[in-house]
């Protein structure tokens, strides 16, 4: 065999058929699939591109954090995963899909100049679902995109190229809840997609396949073209260093926050008094909201974590503590008042005086629904007349298939909502604070005397918080701010 018939020949197998296990194979637009051998033979961080993830409708980059601590525990290394915050994106409350789209195409030029990859591959949430769509079709997305995940997708049947809801030369996998996603309406097959390979899940709520095991399973074979070894965050009970990179941000619209002072600290076990007084670790975020922490943390100590900025009112974030190193972690603020966007539309009806407290109820990975979910409140510990609320009803967490507003509650907004001292039994009545995402409950938290500390348990676990005054009764005051409760595993 002579020489140019050798080459043709080893041309024609790599390309379309290799003999060798573990070769790359070649495929149309240059486009390559990681090998099927295992990573004993060639390791994984060789042979993998880099993820952008693309959040959904008022999430950020932390709706990521389960998917990218899996990602990182089975061989992608930080350089390979990038999430990132869609900032300033509504129209009132409603997403606008061409700025989500043009955000996306500029952080995929960036990942792709950065790292030097020809393509990456993406995965999308709910509504960023249509973000991946729009810039796949308008923006020419194909010829930098290798691999689609789309996780409980909401999406426009009219973003097609070339009538294909999932265009050439892209490759594209769904993973669906069976109807228990509130954006399935109770719908089995909604979420699928024609021309993807289309999974589902048992038994979960949109929030939940943010950290599905089963759907993060999926989403490795179809990327990697081999099982994942770990599909669960593994609980800790040991003292250990934390790796925590984040990011200051207002809620809702994600506005980055320059030069927040953002303060830790350990908090009692019996209310929420704080530890130390000067604070466990206190940072400053840069000129876009940026932060780390590198230190040791109490795993099973809860944390308060206290933000303060110029414009805004400051959070006072009750939270457990993490499980594993979070490259994406986000700490909210209302900004006081707010001037545009989603945060404008929702604190125009969000009612707040120096004599109540301000509590907001957030869950990035878990839905509130009736009859599943228990949320009880018990005010001013200590007080004899033990003050418990279940605060979960048909109102106020719908199940998923109802249609009602509220129906995937994972935000709730708990104030004194007619500001008369005195607890209502469900919603306000603004349609700003009950609406897909949101909920609201009309509850009173006394914040007008002496340090009131209050806790609430979200299916057995427990948080304990302060009735911070929503606002202050004299400048300067330090009895201010937002209590944010954020329940991140159960």
């Amino acid at each position: 065999m002579n020489r140019k018939l050798i080459f043709l020949f080893v041309v024609y197998t790599i390309c379309f058929g290799s003999i060798v296990t573990g070769t790359i194979g070649c495929s149309k637009n240059g486009i390559t699939d990681p090998p099927t051998s295992d990573t004993t033979t060639i390791p994984i961080t060789e042979n993998i591109r880099p993820i952008v993830f693309a959040h959904g409708q008022y999430e950020a980059a932390d709706a990521w954090t389960p998917f990218s601590q899996l990602f990182g525990l089975n061989g992608y290394a930080e350089n390979s995963l990038y999430a990132f915050d869609f900032e300033e994106y509504f129209n009132g409350t409603t997403p606008n899909v061409t700025t989500m789209a043009t955000q996306l195409q500029s952080k995929v030029n960036a990942v792709i100049q950065q790292t030097g990859t020809d393509r990456v591959d993406i995965v999308a949430h709910g509504m960023g679902a249509q973000a991946v769509q729009y810039y796949i079709t308008k923006l020419e997305g194909t010829k930098k995109v290798a691999h689609v995940a789309f996780l409980a997708g909401i999406y426009d049947t009219t973003l097609t190229l070339e009538g294909n809801l999932a265009p050439w030369p892209i490759k594209f996998i769904t993973v669906r809840s069976d109807g228990q996603d509130a954006s399935q309406g109770g719908d089995l097959g909604k979420g699928s997609l024609s021309g993807a390979t289309n999974t589902q899940v048992s038994g979960l709520d949109h929030q939940q396949m943010l950290e599905t095991a089963e759907g993060f399973a999926s989403i490795f074979q179809f990327f990697c073209g081999q099982a994942a070894k770990k599909t669960k965050i593994p609980a800790t009970q040991l003292l250990r260093t934390y790796n925590i990179k984040g990011r200051v941000i207002s809620f809702f619209d994600n506005e980055p926050v320059p030069n927040a002072s953002v303060k830790f600290y350990y908090i009692s076990a019996d209310d929420a008094g704080r530890q130390s007084t000067n604070g466990w670790r206190f940072l400053t975020s840069d000129a876009n909201g940026y932060f780390s922490l590198n230190d040791t943390v109490r795993p099973i100590s809860k944390l308060e974590i206290a933000v303060e900025a110029n414009g805004y009112s400051i959070s006072h974030i009750y939270r457990q503590s993490w499980r594993e190193n979070s490259m994406f972690e986000r700490v909210r603020l209302l900004p006081k008042p707010a001037l545009s966007g989603a945060s404008k539309v929702i604190l125009a009806d969000l009612t707040m005086n120096s004599n109540s407290a301000v509590t907001i109820l957030f869950s990035p990975y878990r839905a509130i629904y009736n009859g599943r979910d228990q949320v009880s409140v018990r005010k001013e510990i200590g007080d004899p007349s033990d003050k418990v609320l279940d605060i979960v009803n048909p109102a106020t967490a719908p199940t998923p298939g109802s249609g009602a507003v509220g129906s995937n509650t994972t935000v709730m907004f708990l104030y004194d909502a007619l500001a008369n001292q005195t607890d209502g039994s469900g919603p306000t009545g603004s349609p700003a604070l009950n609406q897909f995402f949101i909920n609201s409950y009309d509850i009173y938290f006394s914040a007008a005397g002496a340090l009131t500390f209050n806790w609430c348990i979200m299916n057995n676990q427990k948080l304990n918080f302060q009735g911070w005054r929503s606002l202050p009764s004299t400048p300067g005051s330090q009895n201010q701010g937002i209590s944010i409760l954020q329940y991140d595993w159960f």
